[in-house]
Order: C-alpha cells, then structure tokens, then sequence
C-alpha cells in the first residue's frame, strides 16, 4: 500500500477540477516522502486518447507507486515513482440511484483519525472493500464509516454531506476523511447558493434527524441516500436541496477550476 491514487472524470474531454485532484496527491506525496512531479499531462493525454477512442464520459485513474525497489520493508534509497494512467469509460450507474436514492449500512469497521496515513488517499482499501461487501450481503446499498470517537466520517469511496434546515453540514478531516475534491466543490457551491455550511463532528444520534443526506464522488457526483440502516432519512426520498445542489454542480464541471 505504499502508493497514492487519484479518480478523476473526464467530460468530453474536459478533466473536471485536474488541479485539484494534483494538488491533494502532491500533497500526499509528500507525506510519503516520494518526489513526484507533476502528471498533469499524463492525465491529459488519457483523455485525449479516451476521446479518439470516442468515449466522452470518462473515468481516469492514476496511480503511483514508490518504483522499483528491493524487497522488504524500508523504501529503497534513490527509488524512482511508477506513475501510471488508466481511461476507460464510465462505469455504469445502477438504476435508480439518482431518482430514488440509496441505503447504507454503518460499517462494522472505524475511520481511523489518529493513523499517520489519515487523509491521504492511499492504496489500502481493503477495509473500504470489506465494508461495502458486507453492505452489500445485507441488501444495502453502500456502508457509512463512523471514525474512532463515534462521529459519522464517509463512505468507502465517497465523502457524506448533510442538509438540516438549510444548512449543510459535513464532518472535517479531524474525523479521519479523505479532502474530496467533490465535497470541496459542493461545499462552495453551496454558500454561494446562500446556504449555510458548517464543517463539524456529527454524532451518530444526528443521522436520525437529517432532513436530507448524500454521498459525492467524483465519478458519480453526488447522489442521495435515504435511508441509514433502519432509519429513513427525511421523507425517504431524494430532496429538494440535494437536487439544487447536483443541477449546480453538473452545470459548473466544465465551468469551474
């Protein structure tokens, strides 16, 4: 797992919010102690080949590793980064996510807050794997991971955003979350629209009072979910805030840095 990863969409083309997505792995990078440089145009060119191709919706992913080494444990000194780029077209959405919502389990595991790796987006996703599984066999939709202290923290892939009374309320990276680039995006968008956002803990006990409640991604953009467990969450549908904010967003991929 001593390697990082960004997901990035393509629309036509367009990679949405590229240096974003560069500036969290840089970072990341640096945590790991790699020197990296910039592989902005190595995402550019998986587009540009997906569009010859003539995919227009594409997810990109890029990979890096620490490079070749010897085996064992420590980092091989002098070792340069594998970087590699893979498009392919956009996986398909299951039925229904976007107009009826989806259900989530609360993972039996934790987000960690207190792991030296919190944060970054690392290649161990072997508990994200096994929280979405195990959702999965009990006939939901997706898991939701609460972090050690109990708050609500993300899904396996995705950051969570709640909206009550016109706020919109998301936990912060104490809580041992990835800084998704989409959360980021809908976060502005949203005090733009003159909605209060907050970026705080969310206890558990709050799930059950939310008025509407939605997972983003940056392959699926945002999409709701309307129930947690055995609470329905709101009137069980998709809301009104959630809508507005998802029109906002598709409209801006293309429109906004």
């Amino acid at each position: 797992a001593d390697g990082l990863f960004e997901t990035m969409r393509s629309y036509g083309g367009h990679v949405a919010f590229l240096s974003r997505h560069m500036h969290r792995l840089a970072g990341g990078a640096r945590a790991l102690g790699l020197d990296l440089p910039d592989l902005s145009e190595q995402v550019l060119t998986g587009a540009r080949v997906a569009g010859e191709k003539g995919w227009s919706d594409v997810a990109i992913r890029l990979t890096v590793s620490r490079g070749i080494g010897d085996l064992g444990l420590p980092p091989t000194p002098g070792a340069t980064p594998t970087a590699v780029v893979i498009a392919s077209p956009l996986p398909p959405t299951p039925p229904g996510v976007y107009e009826r919502g989806i259900t989530v389990q609360i993972a039996k595991g934790r987000r960690n807050e207190y792991s030296v790796t919190s944060g970054l987006k690392t290649l161990a996703y072997a508990e994200a794997v096994i929280a979405l599984t195990a959702a999965r066999e009990a006939g939901f939709d997706d898991a939701l991971f609460l972090d050690i202290e109990g708050h609500v923290a993300e899904g396996p892939i995705s950051n969570v955003i709640f909206v009550k009374e016109g706020t919109l309320i998301t936990p912060p990276l104490t809580c041992g979350i990835l800084p998704g680039v989409t959360r980021a995006v809908v976060m502005e968008i949203g005090a733009e629209a003159g909605l209060a956002v907050e970026e705080r803990p969310v206890e558990r006990a709050e799930i059950d009072t939310a008025d509407e409640m939605f997972y983003t991604s940056s392959l699926r953009e945002l999409y709701p979910i309307v129930k947690v467990d055995s609470t329905s969450i709101g009137d069980g549908r998709p809301g009104p805030v959630y809508q507005q904010l998802h029109r906002a967003y598709s409209a801006s991929v293309t429109a906004r840095t």
